[in-house]
């Protein structure tokens, strides 16, 4: 069936236009954190690695849309550009899937959720990390990564498993661009589906009667 005609499309849309929501929520989230964020605050410090595990779920969740929309040509530059950017949520990703393999693994080195670290709000030549959960002899952390050349932290907030980094700020807007690309194509291929403006949420009550 051409991807003109194709009633899964829509699906595709929503899905596309779900994540880009929950990633701009997600990330706001994270930025209202970073600005209260301390070592010592747990509560506060195991919210934001837990937010930042919901943002590798949205990117990863985004790549899978990407490959398997009807009619999105999968050698097109803004779908291979983005999904090579954006690798560091598949090796998260996989990592998680086969957490008890790689937990059982004698050679595990690093944090069981990573080490996190982020840009303190009030100065912003200082980047704090941290880390959730017991912390053994010879265990690898890996910090915040700073551009030498940009002269400026490659992001707010990252995330650190076995020296595969997870930066928040690049890997989102690249994921935000590749919705807004695939929204924009859907859009081209089905010009009649109703505009997302538009879109309600739709709801239902029930009612039971007790004695």
């Amino acid at each position: 069936m051409h991807a003109k005609n194709d009633p899964r499309v829509v699906r595709f849309r929503d899905g596309f236009w779900f994540s880009r929501a929950l990633l701009h929520r997600e990330t706001a989230e994270l930025e209202t954190l970073r600005a209260k964020l301390r070592p010592e605050a747990r509560d506060d410090l195991l919210h934001a690695v837990a937010t930042v595990w919901q943002i590798v779920d949205s990117v990863h969740r985004v790549r899978e849309l990407a490959r398997a929309t009807p009619g999105m040509n999968q050698r097109d530059p803004t779908v291979r550009t983005f999904l090579v950017a954006t690798t560091a949520a598949e090796e998260f990703r996989h990592y998680v899937q086969h957490l008890q393999r790689e937990l059982a693994n004698p050679d595990h080195r690093f944090p069981v959720w990573g080490s996190i670290s982020w840009v303190s709000a009030k100065d912003g030549n200082t980047a704090v990390t941290a880390v959730t959960g017991t912390v053994p002899a010879g265990t690898e952390i890996s910090g915040a990564v700073y551009d030498r050349l940009e002269r400026r932290w490659v992001s707010r907030v990252s995330l650190s498993i076995g020296g595969i980094v997870f930066n928040v700020d690049p890997l989102v807007e690249a994921t935000v661009a590749m919705c807004d690309h695939a929204l924009a194509t859907i859009a081209a291929l089905q010009p009649s589906l109703p505009p997302l403006d538009n879109l309600l949420s739709s709801s239902f009550t029930a009612s039971v009667k007790t004695p």
